[in-house]
């Protein structure tokens, strides 16, 4: 596998972003449990992947943060961005990528996808899981879009998941 990190300054810290996640086959089963248990195929649920600051690639951890759910989107509560961020900072973690679902098939960003991520620097990634995550626990049918500097780019699964 051929990994190559790039850096860029994120506020006070340094942020490191890999080309390729190394994701252990577990996230994904907690992933779509956690979609799953959260949405029960009606609504649209989000979580973090997230790991260590020091390896652009890893990606070792999912978070649920609290949101708001509904058919057509979800809003993560803003109190508890703060909290995640101040916590990410003190035990040297990030954020690698937000995960959601939509309905259907449409695994296209949406404008709030759009314009609404929550880490909004290179390298970040989204990935929009189909049918509210409620089929085969595959990435098979999703899309994952990569921040760049001119905005998102969709990219294939394949290019950028590596899993371990």
């Amino acid at each position: 596998m051929c990994v190559r990190a790039m850096s860029f300054s994120y506020g006070p810290a340094s942020y490191a972003a890999a080309e390729v996640l190394a994701v252990p086959r577990a996230l994904l089963e907690e992933t779509f449990a956690s979609m799953r248990s959260c949405g029960d195929g009606k609504m649209e649920c989000v979580v973090l992947w997230t790991g260590p600051l020091g390896g652009p690639e890893q990606v070792d951890a999912v978070v649920a943060p609290p949101h708001r759910a509904t058919r057509a989107g979800y809003i993560i509560e803003p109190a508890w961005v703060t909290g995640f961020y101040a916590e990410l900072r003190r035990s040297r973690r990030t954020t690698r990528a937000q995960v959601h679902t939509h309905p259907g098939a449409n695994v296209e960003h949406s404008g709030i996808d759009e314009d609404f991520p929550l880490v909004a620097v290179p390298g970040f990634m989204s990935i929009v899981l189909p049918w509210f995550a409620t089929r085969d626990i595959s990435l098979d049918g999703a899309a994952v879009y990569e921040f760049k500097s001119k905005g998102w780019v969709r990219r294939q699964v394949c290019d950028v998941i590596s899993w371990t």
